[in-house]
């Protein structure tokens, strides 16, 4: 896995820049190129199932925060699941309110607004779980040093990490742990400033006093996390007007995304959550 902290030192030994300049926008560049990377490699790696339920009367539905395309929605009803029609035009969903109808649990159209979904008909019960959807994920801008502060305490076979001085907060939910083991592990939730749970079990000897980093990892499978470091180090080396150098960046990154856009890559349909008048 490569961190936050570990992008930082590969740029600085890249590159020659000192941590000021890295800071400043040797990792607005990074970011640039993984979101160029993810933007090729596709919804492979970027998608994601969600869940919700339905309210009787409610016609509105938040979608998730991370949220930034959608490629389908359905709605569970006594066993059976149906695929309404999505809406995008607000012209065309407003024509849609105006004709009138019963509540009733099997909607006819979804409209898609910014970071919200709607239902019509209104749901006329409410049933848990009910929606499903698919979406492509925002990955967060990466800039967060790593933390290792204080020592942790893991056992074999359990998903909870207890720590000891650490400084475990809510934003850490999606980072990464690596563990005694050497092993990375996702964070799922965080309990306090020295509990959090990881989304598999520890695999790892237990442990009542160990060291671990706890980073930002992109989403990128494990063998292309370096690739947009090699992105980065490329537009600075030819910033610097270091073109020889910046080359052999450039291979790096061309092989490496052209490699993992033949084996990730694929091509799907998506509506914009934010903007649904741009997929008219």
């Amino acid at each position: 896995m490569i961190t936050v902290t570990d992008v930082k030192r590969h740029l600085k030994r890249f590159t020659g820049l000192n941590d000021s300049e890295i800071d400043d926008y040797g990792l607005d560049i990074y970011n640039q190129g993984r979101a160029k990377l993810l933007k090729k490699i596709g919804s492979y790696i970027t998608e994601e199932d969600f869940v919700g339920d339905t309210v009787a009367s409610q016609q509105n539905y938040a979608l998730p925060i991370r949220c930034s395309k959608i490629s389908n929605i359905t709605v569970l009803i006594s066993s059976v699941r149906y695929t309404p029609t999505i809406v995008l035009n607000p012209r065309r969903w407003k024509q849609i309110l105006t004709t009138n109808s019963s509540e009733q649990d099997i909607p006819t159209f979804v409209y898609v607004d910014k970071n919200k979904i709607a239902f019509w008909p209104k749901p006329a019960t409410s049933t848990s779980d009910a929606i499903e959807g698919l979406m492509t994920v925002k990955e967060p801008y990466l800039t967060q040093d790593d933390e290792t502060q204080g020592t942790i305490a893991v056992t074999n076979g359990s998903a909870t990490v207890t720590g000891s001085g650490t400084a475990f907060a809510s934003t850490h939910v999606g980072w990464f742990i690596q563990l005694p083991d050497q092993m990375w592990y996702e964070v799922s939730a965080v309990a306090s400033a020295t509990s959090l749970t990881i989304t598999k079990l520890y695999e790892g000897t237990t442990s009542s006093t160990a060291n671990f980093r706890l980073g930002q990892v992109s989403m990128l499978p494990e063998e292309g996390q370096m690739t947009p470091v090699y992105y980065a180090a490329m537009v600075i080396l030819l910033n610097k007007e270091k073109a020889t150098k910046a080359a052999l960046f450039r291979k790096l990154w061309v092989d490496e995304s052209e490699a993992l856009a033949e084996e990730y890559g694929e091509k799907v349909n998506l509506v914009l959550c934010g903007n649904p008048a741009a997929n008219l």
